[in-house]
């Protein structure tokens, strides 16, 4: 009788559940921006939404959405304004379509230099002119995909982890192939495991141990190989959202400088969440999670991070140190890092007016900088279980010495080809640490 009984209450838990999908989502909006309104189709709905903020807060949504699946919702806020939408399986991709009435559709697949498909591929449609986003997909596990076209000027992006990327010309069908980078990959053989992409509980999920990724230098430079991460290092945008906050075992990474100090083969695995839940602020657009690799042993560890670049005149110093003492599942740590920077930079501008008299303006102006970076911090994080931890972290910064500019320079100003003012420019300035009496 018992047994009876609970499956009757699991029937009937299962019914409602399938009522409620079947009935869609219901709410209303009054003069509400475009992108707060497919933010709550999103949450209401299965599906992620990816699109351009700069796009959508310029318009604004009325609607009283009565029972109406997610697709359906996402058609009638739509309606009427310059935007069209592709459904993928996770996911929507919806793309300003400016005055166009004709949208057309890209589809295609990637592969590689064997002809195999290579999945999760970032494709990118950018403006031939600014080269800024318009809209943008991962490819599906057969390497195909599909993006909605209006933008006759645009061009297509394709880059995977361990290939060359590649910006092509737009075709309503298109095939296009791959091939191993071994610039980017150095000593990193193509035969390495490619990173496996799952979607679970509202998160992209990628292996990085263990595969290329792993193998690509800092976390910094792993994470610009990411699915769905477009950009260069610290200026990383997530396609569709924006830019992202990153975390590292659940805290938030203030300073994204730890990226460049922190190697790929130490992360575990690298979460691109484009929905942001409720324990994070509500002006997050997306968010990449970092996890570690739990390094085995106890005792005291320690690492070196040297860092020298050369230019022209401008040399870059950075050298580091991190200690590590480790104790069941206690880890109390401490880094000490040193920068010095130099830099030389020159500028020249001329302007002509012509008026009764033709002026000419010449300006010449070079700059000298030096300065020094102490960076210190200390703390403990004591890991309860996969999910759970605690910890604190102290982090200071100050200048080495006292931080030098020294500008100069001189504008010539010309009347019909003669010479009438000559002004000069000599500026130095001095900064001193903190705390420091001199």
């Amino acid at each position: 009788m018992m047994k009876r009984t609970t499956s009757l209450i699991l029937c009937l838990v299962l019914s409602i559940s399938l009522f409620a999908q079947s009935r869609g989502m219901t709410f209303l909006v009054h003069n509400e921006t475009l992108t707060s309104v497919l933010k709550k189709i999103e949450k209401a709905g299965e599906k992620n939404i990816l699109f351009a903020y700069q796009a959508t807060d310029q318009y604004r949504v009325t609607a009283n959405i009565q029972a109406k699946r997610q697709k359906e919702a996402l058609e009638m806020v739509l309606q009427g304004k310059p935007f069209s939408f592709v459904e993928h399986n996770t996911y929507f991709a919806v793309q300003y379509t400016g005055k166009t009435t004709r949208v057309e559709q890209i589809k295609g697949r990637v592969v590689d230099e064997h002809q195999k498909p290579l999945p999760f591929a970032n494709v990118v449609l950018i403006s031939s002119v600014s080269k800024a986003y318009v809209a943008g997909c991962v490819t599906a596990e057969d390497g195909s995909f599909v993006l909605p076209y209006a933008d006759k000027d645009a061009m297509l992006k394709v880059s995977f982890v361990g290939y060359k990327s590649q910006i092509l010309a737009c075709k309503p069908t298109m095939h296009i192939g791959l091939h191993p980078d071994t610039q980017q990959l150095k000593a990193v053989t193509i035969k390495s495991t490619r990173p496996n992409v799952v979607y679970k509980d509202g998160a992209f999920t990628t292996l990085v141990s263990g595969t290329i990724l792993g193998e690509l230098g800092s976390a910094e430079d792993m994470i610009s190989q990411l699915p769905f991460v477009s950009g260069e290092a610290g200026s990383w945008e997530i396609i569709g959202r924006g830019a992202p906050e990153i975390y590292l075992n659940g805290r938030k990474l203030e300073n994204l400088n730890e990226l460049k100090r922190l190697s790929a083969k130490d992360i575990l695995k690298a979460e691109i969440v484009t929905v942001p839940g409720a324990q994070y602020s509500s002006k997050t657009n997306a968010v990449i999670r970092l996890r570690a690799v739990r390094k085995r042993g106890q005792g005291l560890s320690g690492s070196l991070y040297s860092e020298y670049m050369q230019g022209r005149y401008s040399p870059h110093g950075y050298e580091d140190v991190q200690l590590n003492y480790r104790t069941g599942g206690l880890d109390i740590f401490g880094e000490v890092g040193a920068g010095l920077d130099r830099s030389h930079a020159t500028a020249h501008s001329e302007t002509q007016l012509h008026t009764t008299s033709d002026w000419e303006f010449n300006s010449r102006r070079t700059t000298n900088t030096l300065g020094g970076e102490i960076l210190m911090n200390a703390g403990f994080n004591y890991e309860i279980s996969e999910k759970q931890s605690l910890g604190m972290r102290y982090e200071t910064t100050n200048m080495i010495g006292n931080n030098y500019t020294h500008s100069w320079g001189a504008t010539d100003v010309w009347e019909d080809g003669k010479l009438t003012e000559s002004m000069g420019v000599d500026l130095f300035s001095k900064s001193k640490p903190i705390g420091r009496i001199a």
